[in-house]
C-alpha cells in the first residue's frame, strides 16, 4: 500500500501523490561530448528507508503490536469462573497475537483493584482487562473510585453473558415463579432470601423486588456457595446464583429452579424459563463479561485486539469451553460494546444507590 502511494526520490525524500516533487526527474549527463538530459536512476537510500519506516509506524501502530507479552488482568482470585474464562481466552489469543497472553489476578475490593490496574497502565494495548458486570455496579456502592468506570477505558470487545438463576428449597410448596409470588403474598412472615452480593447488594435480588413487587427478608452471605448450602438445608427459602454454581444441584433435585435472568435460556439448564418469558420483559440482570484497555489506546491496536477476540469467540472449541462454565459467547462491535457498558453502568449505579447498600 505504501509503495503504491509514495515515491522514494534519489536523495531519500518522500513525494506524496498529487504533489510536485522538488527535485527534477532528469539530470544532465555527458555522453560522447554532448550534454543532454537522461532519465535519472532512482535509488533507495538509507535515509529513504528510514523515512518509509517512520511513515509505516505512524500510519499504523498495530503493525508493531504486540512486541512483548500481553497481560490480561482480572480483579478476582484464581480458580473462580472469571479466572477460568480469562485463561480460556488467553490460551487462544496468544497464537493470534503472536505473543504470550498472561493472566494476572489482581483480586480485592469487588474487582476494583484489577480495573484500576488497567486504567493506570500504559495505553499501548499490552495490558488489557476482563471486566464482569460488577464493574457497572461498584460506582453505586463505593463512595469514591480511583478511576472513572467509562472514561478511563477503551472498549475492546464484549465476550459473553451468563444466566443467574432463581432457586428455592425443593420442600417449598412452589413449582413456578407465579406460585412463589402467591406464597409470598399469603405467608404470615416474609420469605428469606440469601444474597451473596458485594456490600449486601445483588443485582438480580433488586430486580426481583423492583419488577415483581415481592417482599422478602434478605440475609447477606460472603459467598454464593454458603448461601446455596443454607437454601438446601432449609435455613433460607431462596436465592439467586450464577448458573454454574447451582446447575448440578438443580439437576439432582437438591434445588428447584424457577427462572433465569438472561435474555435467552441457558444451555446448562434449558428447561428453566427466563423472566422475560414469564411476563417480566424488563427483568434482565445476567452476568456479563467484556474486555477493555486503558484510555488513549490507539484505535489500530484496539481494533487488532478486537479482531483477535472475535476470532476466539467464533471458535467452536472456545464456545464449548465457555459453555462449560455457563458463559454464552457473544461478540459485538467495539462501539456497541462501549455503548452497552455506558448504559449498564448508568442503570446499575442508579439501582445500587437507591438500594442503600454501601461498601466502606
Amino acid at each position: 500500500m505504501i509503495w503504491s502511494h509514495w515515491t522514494l526520490l534519489a536523495d531519500g525524500a518522500l513525494d506524496a501523490p498529487g504533489r510536485l516533487a522538488q527535485q527534477s526527474d532528469t539530470a544532465p549527463e555527458t555522453r560522447g561530448g554532448d550534454a543532454r538530459p537522461m532519465p535519472q536512476l532512482r535509488r533507495i537510500t538509507r535515509r529513504g528507508l528510514a523515512a518509509l519506516g517512520a511513515l509505516a509506524l505512524g500510519a499504523s501502530p498495530a503493525l508493531a503490536f504486540p512486541d512483548r507479552p500481553v497481560t490480561l488482568v482480572i480483579g478476582f482470585a484464581a480458580g473462580g469462573a472469571t479466572d477460568t474464562l480469562a485463561r480460556t481466552l488467553a490460551e487462544r489469543l496468544a497464537p493470534l497475537l503472536g505473543q504470550p497472553v498472561v493472566v494476572a489476578n489482581v483480586a480485592g475490593a469487588g474487582g476494583t483493584l484489577g480495573a484500576d490496574r488497567v486504567a493506570k497502565s500504559q495505553p499501548d494495548g499490552h495490558t488489557i482487562g476482563l471486566i464482569p458486570s460488577a464493574h457497572a455496579v461498584v460506582p453505586g456502592l463505593f463512595a469514591r473510585l480511583p478511576y472513572h468506570p467509562i472514561e478511563d477505558f477503551t472498549p475492546i470487545g464484549f465476550v459473553g453473558d451468563s444466566a443467574n438463576i432463581l432457586v428455592v428449597n425443593p420442600a417449598l410448596p412452589v413449582r413456578s415463579l407465579r406460585d412463589l409470588l402467591a406464597l409470598a403474598r399469603s405467608a404470615p412472615a416474609p420469605l428469606i432470601l440469601g444474597s451473596a452480593g458485594l456490600g449486601g447488594f445483588q443485582a438480580a435480588t433488586e430486580m426481583l423486588r423492583l419488577e415483581t413487587g415481592m417482599a422478602f427478608e434478605r440475609v447477606p452471605y460472603r459467598s454464593g456457595a454458603q448461601a446455596a448450602l443454607d437454601v438446601m438445608a432449609g435455613r433460607t427459602q431462596m436465592m439467586f446464583a450464577n448458573v454454574i454454581e447451582v446447575a448440578g444441584q438443580v439437576q439432582d433435585g437438591r434445588l428447584r429452579a424457577l427462572g433465569a435472568t438472561s435474555p435467552t435460556r441457558t444451555t446448562l439448564l434449558p428447561d428453566v424459563p427466563t423472566f422475560i418469558e414469564l411476563g417480566f420483559p424488563e427483568f434482565h440482570s445476567d452476568s456479563w463479561f467484556g474486555v477493555v484497555a486503558a484510555r488513549g489506546t490507539p484505535a489500530p491496536i484496539a481494533d487488532r485486539l478486537h479482531e483477535a477476540l472475535g476470532s476466539v469467540l467464533a471458535e467452536p472449541a472456545a464456545q464449548a469451553a465457555m459453555r462449560r462454565i455457563g458463559v454464552e459467547a457473544r461478540a459485538m462491535p467495539r462501539a456497541e460494546w462501549g455503548g452497552f457498558l455506558a448504559r449498564e453502568t448508568a442503570r446499575w449505579t442508579a439501582i445500587a444507590r437507591a438500594s442503600g447498600a454501601r461498601v466502606e
